[in-house]
């Protein structure tokens, strides 16, 4: 009796790290062995589930979840393999919990329908409270196209914890049609409430659409400290997408070896501006296996509102690359964007592209060995006809004994980048020199950079002879250098600055 009680104190404590109250145990058992509980919590093996891998349970699995759903109570799948064979659909508040990864939930073979849905019975579809964790959900290579394993459809405060996630979609579906892992959505553009839910610690890999998909106005999300890897679709597959999602936070989660990009933000079919997005800590590696994409991080609008509030910090890009992209970090069409502290290296293209955005700072991130393609531009930090953009502290440099990354800095497009301040950067040693671009960009500053030579201005401890003289003047401008191709000179308007017996040229970039 002493190990029996034991045991039932184990696993009301397991049940209580997860958030679910138990009022007390049972003295009785099945025919099974299973410990038979109280009203609230329903045990699928007391409704028969055999968990054999073989036994089709839905019928006992849907029976369990019926009886938690009656007392807004738990379903509990102790250890074993349930397989089923019809969607589960949770239309009130209700908790799905297994006992690790023992437990699992496996879609029968061929069955193409969502194993979970969370949705409510009315017209816009809302659900209360929902919590799943501490379980395997296996797609067996099936599920619905256009979906999510586990598809959350206008719920709000739920909580998806400790799941591992697998095998949605058969490889080669096309992206619009594949299987993603957890999908976030709501059921009716009519219903705009807050979701208000999170998506933590899970493991989601070999799905055809993204491991974690948050679209459809779906809002005020959290994810965090999952691992996601391995999404395949028609070769743009990301890991994880934000597309139409609205004030979601992606902390602290490794996404690698997925088709399409690590992490994408985009403006959706719907075409709503991803507003208030920040994407912090995050490890991005080895994305691009497809044909197409392949960045780190991408934010891409295509909405005619620009104005995002993009936050990207802390984060750690390397070895994306993709056919066609393959940059660390792709901000795109938005306005607002900060950019900093990032370590963004041996990437395929350049390290960090602001493209036709205005209003950012972009600062402190260390951009180092990227352009693994070795064309003549692709360079740490690319600027494409951007506005308003204060460029400071970065470390953009390319030492290696071979190296790729041809400038530190490169202004890219037809139409110069227009009131750009760089100051006090590190932009140098890289292949071809410290900055280049198709375009002299107006109304611009360079101030205090390092750039390997003596152009710019570096004070140091004053000295007896340190007086500061300066002195403005037109002529002298030399042509760029660094054996590239033929680009535009350098600014014709310098201050002289005198210091300690030296005379350094500070660029002032106002044509």
């Amino acid at each position: 009796m002493r190990t029996r009680t034991n045991s039932r104190n184990a696993f009301a404590g397991l049940l209580g790290f997860f958030g679910i109250g138990i009022a007390m145990l049972s003295s009785t058992s099945n025919a099974s062995g299973q410990i038979s509980l109280s009203p609230g919590i329903a045990n699928v093996r007391d409704f028969q589930a055999a968990g054999d891998g073989v036994t089709d349970d839905t019928v006992s699995v849907k029976q369990a979840l019926a009886a938690a759903l009656r007392a807004k109570g738990t379903v509990y799948f102790p250890p074993g393999t349930y397989v089923l064979s019809d969607t589960l659909e949770v239309t009130d508040t209700v908790a799905l919990v297994g006992a690790g990864w023992g437990s699992t939930l496996r879609l029968k073979s061929g069955v193409r329908k969502v194993m979970i849905l969370v949705q409510g019975m009315s017209s816009t579809g809302e659900t209360f409270g929902f919590h799943a964790s501490n379980f395997v959900l296996d797609g067996s290579q099936g599920g619905q196209l256009d979906a999510g394993l586990l598809q959350i459809n206008s719920a709000v405060g739920f909580v998806v914890d400790h799941l591992w996630v697998r095998n949605g979609g058969r490889p080669g579906e096309s992206r619009s049609q594949g299987v993603g892992g957890i999908a976030i959505a709501v059921k009716s553009l009519r219903n705009r409430v807050s979701s208000r839910g999170v998506v933590l610690n899970s493991l989601i890999e070999e799905t055809t659409k993204p491991g974690i998909v948050w679209s459809t106005h779906a809002t005020d999300g959290l994810i965090s400290g999952n691992v996601i890897r391995g999404a395949s679709g028609n070769s743009q597959t990301p890991c994880l997408a934000i597309s139409e999602g609205r004030n979601v936070t992606v902390v602290g989660n490794s996404v690698s070896r997925c088709e399409g990009s690590g992490i994408s933000i985009a403006n959706g079919s719907n075409n709503v501006a991803p507003l208030h997005a920040i994407v912090a800590n995050n490890h991005a590696y080895a994305n691009g296996t497809g044909l197409v994409e392949g960045n780190g991080i991408q934010v891409v609008n295509a909405a005619p509102d620009r104005t995002a509030f993009i936050e990207i910090t802390g984060n750690v890009l390397y070895e994306n690359s993709g056919a066609g992209d393959g940059y660390g970090i792709l901000v795109q069409n938005v306005d607002h964007v900060v950019v900093k502290g990032n370590i963004v290296r041996n990437n395929k293209r350049s390290g960090i592209v602001l493209y036709n955005v205005s209003g950012g700072i972009v600062e402190g991130n260390y951009v180092f060995g990227n352009n693994k393609l070795g064309t003549p531009e692709h360079s740490g930090i690319m600027l494409h006809q951007v506005r308003r953009i204060q460029l400071t502290g970065n470390f953009v440099s390319d030492d290696e004994s071979m190296p790729t990354q041809a400038y530190g800095l490169f202004f890219s497009g037809t139409t110069p980048s227009d009131r750009v301040w760089v100051s006090n950067n590190v932009l140098y040693p890289n292949k071809h020199g410290a900055w280049r671009g198709h375009s002299v960009p107006s109304n611009t500053v360079f101030l205090g950079n390092r750039t390997g030579d003596d152009s710019q201005l570096v004070l140091g401890p004053p000295t007896p002879g340190g007086q500061l003289e300066i002195t403005a003047t037109t002529s002298g401008a030399p042509a760029a250098t660094g054996g590239a191709a033929a680009g535009p000179s350098l600014p014709a308007l310098y201050l002289d600055v005198k210091y300690g017996g030296k005379i350094y040229k500070v660029p002032l970039y106002n044509p």
